[in-house]
């Protein structure tokens, strides 16, 4: 019984040191622990930082050593430009123009990106030109994080964007909080001599092949308007498939209401816009306070009409512009019926047919007419008149609605009078 003791000793003291050195060695990693937490927290916070609050799919080199120096050159080329030099421009004019850029290639692109991101918030970013560069969806992704700094995007022109590339630049803007600093989006057509309109139409001003990818492209630009202010797509549908199947323009989703529902103002000057488009979209135009339907002379007094009848007092267009368009008798009787819901009208430029100015201005010497008009501008720039236009004029002016227009006589001193 006795040399069992021993055993029994050691049985009991084996167990009880494991016990103690376990818990001498959890104490000791306690610090450590608390350490790897903290790390974990902070660098959850650091990642986003590191990346520019850019989406995970979207990911920007680390600016490369040389380029620490403002003088060295971030683009290269014929026409190269150093940090400096875009610092320089963005501080003078707000401006950062890469237009007609068409050979920059990605890993210059996001050099430019990082420099601009790193800036400081004082020094201005109005507008970022990117018109005529050929970018292509894997580009813009690039640019993106960059875009949403300016106030004003311009990638208009010779591109090869395509919806893809447009649903990167939503996404982007939906999950910024409130933090993008865009409100406009300029993506205009490119301008075409009219020598040159068939033979161009077919292979450069329609940068996207197909009817099925342009209809895809404007889908993707309708997609963006509910986080856009302002936005301009001037001779974008000019030269599309659109021209031989007017249908599938009005059937668009652009003109949808509910797309406009954000939007301050609207330009879609020389589109071929018709009256079945104005009819189609007149609810959305309705609800933006500057619409530029200019250049488009398929709009008769029938779009007019559509326009006339459906405002009202609660919409909130305010300023209507249609320049350098041809206005009948009848369509100016339509844009008479607007003067009572608009503050400004301006057709300069505009060519008024027979009797179609005393049309617009008649039965407005009635002072209790006049009081109900909202309209206190109408613009005549440069619009060829009658001398007995004059008269119809200054009576229109009588009341605190004022007409900008200069009429004087053309050199051979004929009847006709011109306003400019």
């Amino acid at each position: 019984m006795v040399c069992f003791f021993p055993l029994l000793i050691l049985g009991l003291l084996i167990p009880f040191l494991i016990i103690i050195l376990i818990i001498i060695l959890f104490v000791l990693m306690i610090p450590f622990l608390l350490l790897l937490f903290v790390y974990n927290l902070f660098a959850t916070n650091i990642s986003p930082t590191r990346s520019f609050d850019v989406e995970k799919e979207i990911s920007i080199e680390e600016l490369p050593p040389d380029l620490a120096n403002v003088d060295a050159y971030i683009i290269s080329g014929k026409e190269p430009l150093t940090c400096k030099q875009i610092m320089e421009n963005l501080d003078k004019k707000g401006i950062l123009d890469l237009h007609g850029r068409q050979k920059i290639p990605e890993d210059e692109l996001k050099n430019v990106v990082f420099s601009v991101i790193s800036l400081t918030k004082k020094i201005p970013k109005c507008e970022l030109n990117m018109n005529d560069m050929r970018l292509n969806d894997s580009k813009l992704k690039i640019l993106v994080p960059m875009a949403s700094k300016f106030h004003t995007l311009k990638i208009g022109g010779e591109q090869h964007i395509t919806k893809n590339g447009l649903e990167t630049l939503r996404n982007y803007l939906c999950q910024s909080d409130n933090k993008s600093k865009l409100r406009r989006l300029e993506m205009h057509g490119t301008k075409v001599k009219s020598i040159q309109v068939v033979k161009k139409a077919i292979e450069e001003v329609d940068a996207f092949e197909g009817k099925e990818e342009k209809i895809e492209l404007i889908d993707g630009i309708s997609e963006l308007l509910p986080y856009l202010q302002e936005v301009s797509l001037n001779r974008l549908l000019k030269y599309s498939a659109f021209d031989t199947i007017t249908n599938e323009a009005e059937n668009l989703s652009l003109w949808s209401p509910t797309n406009f529902s954000n939007l301050t103002s609207l330009s879609i000057r020389d589109c071929n816009i018709t009256d079945s488009i104005v009819a189609k979209g007149v609810e959305g135009f309705l609800k933006i306070h500057t619409v530029d339907l200019s250049e488009n002379p398929r709009i008769t007094s029938k779009g007019w009409k559509e326009m006339s009848s459906k405002i009202s007092q609660g919409n909130k267009l305010q300023h209507l512009i249609y320049q350098q368009g041809s206005i009948s008798e009848a369509s100016a009787k339509c844009l008479k019926d607007l003067l009572f819901y608009l503050t400004d009208l301006d057709l300069d430029h505009c060519r008024f047919e027979e009797n179609s100015l005393q049309a617009l201005l008649e039965n407005k010497q009635n002072h209790d007419e006049l009081s109900e008009m909202k309209i206190k501008r109408i613009s005549l720039k440069d619009c060829s008149l009658k001398k007995r236009d004059q008269e119809a004029i200054n009576d229109f002016q009588k009341g605190a609605i004022k007409i900008i227009h200069d009429i004087k006589k053309t050199p051979d001193n004929s009847a006709a009078w011109k306003c400019c």
